[in-house]
């Protein structure tokens, strides 16, 4: 688009990515969060049915946003993204704990654990998981792909070397069967470009019209060479592109906020959420 600008053509942008990256709202972002929160809701029946635990891998190079509000709106366990690097025996240990507890308190003796990871997670030195074949992006980026397999395979390793709590586990509820039943069933889904495809939400068609509308009375105006971000009281607002197509991170005071509510995002929780509080008076802005 900024090529487009500077060779003097008229245009308008309108955020369209569904990493909710840019400074905006973009275009896809809602209904990328309402799929990634319904396969979890999905899989969560067959995942308490056979006590297994689901690790959904999203999209999310750089950022998080949709991981995290997927998973929040889904109620996941444990959500990974970009923006923290991931010690992987605390997820374990979460998991462990967590699984265990559910199952010791079931009715039914069966539990569930649900993990939602984006592509670019990466551990805590930083380095980001790679699967070779995968090939490079349009931009020439190697994909990244494959960090859902990954953390399968820490998570089996360590429940191997936990046999013997997860024996005694599984024997004290009643579903251990030697060499069958006797750990717990991981598996690992990458539902890929389904969250990013089908209908989109109510709320994206709105949004969409909004900033088609905008763009093309913006143009009509003289105003070109800017990014749309809506309409709010009647009033078209607009900015840079430079500004709008910063990227932004997953703000990390909000990953607090979760984490104390028992979410984990494999990391250390070292510190209390400290609350702040702001009374507001007169119109506020809201979601919808």
């Amino acid at each position: 688009m900024l090529d487009l600008v500077e060779n003097d053509i008229q245009c308008v942008y309108i955020p369209k990515t569904m990493d909710l990256d840019l400074q905006s709202y973009s275009v896809g972002g809602d209904s990328t969060i309402y799929r990634i929160a319904k396969f979890i809701n999905d899989l969560r029946t067959t995942a308490i049915t056979h006590n297994r635990i689901i690790i959904l891998e999203v999209f999310g190079r750089y950022a998080g946003h949709t991981a995290l509000r997927g998973g929040i709106g889904a109620d996941a366990d444990c959500i990974l993204i970009p923006e923290i690097g991931v010690d992987f025996e605390i997820v374990y240990q979460h998991f462990k704990k967590t699984f265990s507890d559910r199952l010791q308190k079931s009715d039914l003796n069966a539990a569930s654990y649900s993990i939602v990871v984006a592509e670019g997670t990466k551990d805590k030195n930083g380095t980001y998981f790679i699967d070779s074949s995968s090939g490079v992006d349009s931009f020439g980026h190697q994909k990244l792909s494959g960090v859902g397999a990954f953390i399968k395979q820490m998570l089996q390793d360590y429940s191997k070397k936990d046999n013997e709590y997860w024996k005694n586990i599984f024997i004290d509820n009643g579903i251990y069967v030697e060499g069958i039943n006797y750990l717990p069933e991981i598996r690992d889904i990458n539902p890929g470009h389904l969250v990013r495809c089908g209908e989109s939400t109510p709320y994206d068609v709105s949004f969409g019209k909004q900033c088609g509308g905008s763009a093309v009375l913006l143009l009509i105006n003289g105003i070109s060479g800017v990014t749309v971000l809506g309409l709010t009281d009647g009033e078209i607002r607009y900015m840079e592109i430079e500004e709008a197509i910063k990227q932004r991170y997953v703000d990390l005071k909000d990953v607090e906020f979760y984490e104390n509510l028992g979410v984990c995002f494999g990391r250390e929780l070292t510190t209390e959420y400290t609350a702040t509080f702001k009374k507001i008076s007169g119109k506020i802005e809201r979601y919808m």
